[in-house]
């Protein structure tokens, strides 16, 4: 990787010095620059905020877009919402998986129902089981609300249009408005987000490496249509001629019309009128209405990814670095999660607690699950667009070459990062390290470098301002929701087998605490109950872990002992067995 930079701050020594060190604000006085106010630049924008890193987000369109674009989140990104404080308000806005109702030649007998998703294990550590389907309109408008919450602004109307100066001193971006006032911003990093038609990796030189098929092609609208039921996905016609669907989303009577196959004619309808033909002459319906149509495209087969995620102090996250085919709703999705593995780091790196080489890390951590996803999605490109016969439509079953079918992997659970340098498993490092499946499978046992799992049924003693037990004086919680409380600082997992372990583990890892790098949280086993006030007494937060939960999920054996770090991003950073291996680990990620 080519982007190493150097950046001068005190090096520090030990955890005790790393806490004399000021986290209130960024130390650096040039604020980070996002560029692109899609998904992708508001889920950095809001990562940032979360962390206190002065941002600043400027999007050309002058409105939001309003096109329905990307529709399916899966469970591991709705996890990621949720650390971001904002999943119950995407799912607010959200539907199911609804099974997908498969019609027959007159267009009315219902074929089969699909049930196209598979669904994750029933499990206290899986949060998310299904794919929730929202437009990214609606997603949009859930991210601008909690970047605007925290006092961030997307500024609409700015391009940019060169970037002069990307050093060690900082970026300069030359930008203009919709008057044509052309003007400069100084920034410390500059993030593109900026999509895959985006000015910037052009800028930067860096080649898109992939595949561009202008012969397979999908038609979409926004389209209000209110007499058809809105508990099915449904679908016409035969992927060996054209297919044609509607996906309800909100709000009614909204649906995402798709139409594809080898057969969709060249010439494509631009309004209401042309695309109730369509639709029509595909659906062999003639009593479904389509009020409106609007936001019509065409997509055209381009799968490509650049050949580095980064230039200088300039990074690339999301569609601007990767683009995806849509079969699989992948894109969204890989995009996100971009962004908050690349938040934390350089939160971190712009307060002076991290060196730089720790933003080396992004690339080499998504890089490869970025490709693999790219290999995924490109498997159920090519079923679809491959011209299924039409017996894929007619088995009663829930066949698994139908082309909108999806392997249990795309709900993304199993994705990790073991192979990176900077994770710590403290129990077998050999076996973590030489595991290379970037997307692998939930569950088996678990490792540095895998997602953290959630909990169920932790309670916790409410404390107000002062240090008093508040009424009730129980909350129970979830292990996601003690993690996002922490505000994109990590956590620090103690699992003692004793008081006396809580003490030293405590005692040992409080420079990290003090500094704002992360917060500790005890989970006390239910007969260690009466040892709460004496570990509070330690300064450290903690919960009881009611049912075995945690424990379980974790893989932590009732009386013994383990530490584990979990990242801003929901990732296990270290699991170990002391806290001269957690100190290993903030060595990989803090000046030392």
């Amino acid at each position: 990787m080519t982007c190493t930079i150097s950046y001068l701050v005190p090096c520090l020594q030990s955890p005790h010095q790393l806490a004399n060190m000021s986290t209130s604000t960024s130390n650096h006085p040039l604020p980070i620059l996002i560029v692109g106010g899609g998904p992708t630049g508001l889920v950095l924008a809001l990562a940032l905020l979360r962390s206190r890193i002065d941002v600043r987000l400027i999007e050309r369109s002058s409105v939001p877009h309003e096109g329905i674009r990307g529709t399916a989140i899966t469970p591991r990104t709705l996890e990621l919402l949720s650390l971001l404080q904002a999943a119950d308000n995407v799912l607010a806005v959200a539907t199911p998986p609804l099974l997908m109702a498969i019609y027959g030649d007159d267009g009315k007998t219902l074929l089969k129902e699909l049930k196209w998703s598979p669904d994750a294990d029933d499990s206290p550590a899986i949060p998310y089981r299904h794919i929730a389907s929202i437009s990214q309109t609606q997603l949009e408008k859930v991210l601008r609300k909690h970047v605007e919450k925290l006092g961030g602004k997307i500024e609409l109307g700015l391009q940019l249009l060169d970037i002069p100066k990307n050093s060690q001193q900082g970026v300069t971006a030359r930008v203009k408005s919709e008057d044509g006032t052309e003007f400069t911003i100084d920034c410390a990093y500059l993030l593109a987000a900026d999509g895959a038609k985006g000015r910037i990796r052009r800028l930067l030189g860096l080649s898109f490496l992939g595949e561009t098929n202008d012969s397979e092609r999908m038609f979409t609208a926004n389209a209000l249509v209110p007499g058809i039921d809105r508990d099915h996905w449904h679908r016409w016609g035969d992927f060996a001629k054209t297919a044609v669907a509607l996906k309800p989303l909100y709000p009614a009577p909204l649906f995402h019309l798709q139409a594809l196959g080898p057969t969709l004619p060249e010439t494509l309808p631009d309004d209401t009128k042309g695309v109730q033909s369509l639709f029509n002459s595909v659906a062999h319906r003639d009593d479904l209405i389509i009020e409106e149509a609007s936001y019509v495209s065409e997509w055209r087969a381009n799968i490509r990814m650049v050949d580095k995620f980064c230039v200088g102090r300039v990074y690339l996250a999301g569609d601007s670095a990767h683009v995806h085919s849509p079969a699989g709703g992948q894109g969204t999705n890989t995009a996100m999660q971009d962004a908050i593995n690349l938040a934390w780091k350089l939160a971190l790196v712009h307060k002076g607690l991290s060196p730089p080489s720790l933003l080396e890390t992004y690339e080499t951590e998504r890089m490869p699950v970025v490709a693999e996803m790219l290999n995924l999605t490109t498997q159920l490109h090519e079923r679809a667009f491959n011209r299924i016969p039409s017996t894929a439509r007619s088995s009663p079953t829930e066949d698994p070459i139908d082309p909108m079918s999806r392997p249990l992997n795309l709900l993304q659970l199993g994705i990790n990062y073991r192979w990176s340098p900077i994770v710590v498993e403290g129990r077998d490092k050999a076996e973590a390290r030489g595991h290379q499946d970037p997307h692998g499978v939930a569950g088996g046992e678990l490792r540095a470098g895998d997602r953290a799992p959630d909990a169920t049924d932790l309670s916790v003693r409410g404390k107000d301002e002062g240090g008093a037990t508040t009424s009730p004086p129980v909350a129970h919680h979830t292990m996601y929701g003690l993690v996002a409380a922490a505000k994109g600082k990590h956590v620090i997992l103690i699992f003692p087998a004793s008081l006396e372990d809580v003490r030293g583990s405590v005692e040992g890892l409080r420079g990290y605490v003090q500094s704002g790098v992360a917060e500790a949280l005890v989970v006390l086993e239910p007969g260690m109950r009466e040892a709460v006030g004496g570990v509070e007494a330690y300064g450290a937060r903690v919960c009881v872990d009611e049912s075995g939960h945690a424990r379980t999920g974790y893989g932590v054996e009732t009386g013994s002992t383990a530490i584990v770090v979990v990242r801003p991003d929901g990732i296990i950073g270290a699991y170990v067995l002391g806290i001269d291996q957690a100190h290993e680990y903030f060595s990989r990620i803090l000046y030392v």
